[in-house]
């Protein structure tokens, strides 16, 4: 979990420079399109779920990860904080 959206983005752009694969953590399940229409969470301010969708980042985690791969990508992201 990131500090902010603006840096979860730097933090993906590092990773991607870095040939890590990285994405934003999805929309919740409350602010997608087909779920608005229910109008079930209008009243809920779903505070966690907003926060973490925003400052989310999922990382590479195939059970086809080697080792190798696991702790390269754990050394990237060790030096992304290291700064």
């Amino acid at each position: 979990i990131l500090s902010s959206a603006k840096e979860r983005k730097k933090f993906i752009l590092y990773l991607k420079s870095n040939n890590v694969e990285a994405r934003p953590m999805t929309t919740p399940i409350h602010q997608a399109k087909h779920f608005k229409k229910l109008n079930r969470y209008k009243s809920y301010e779903l505070k966690n779920s907003n926060f973490f969708s925003t400052r989310g980042v999922h990382l590479p985690s195939a059970t086809s990860l080697s080792l190798k791969k696991i702790k390269f990508i754990c050394k990237k992201i060790n030096r992304y904080f290291e700064k």
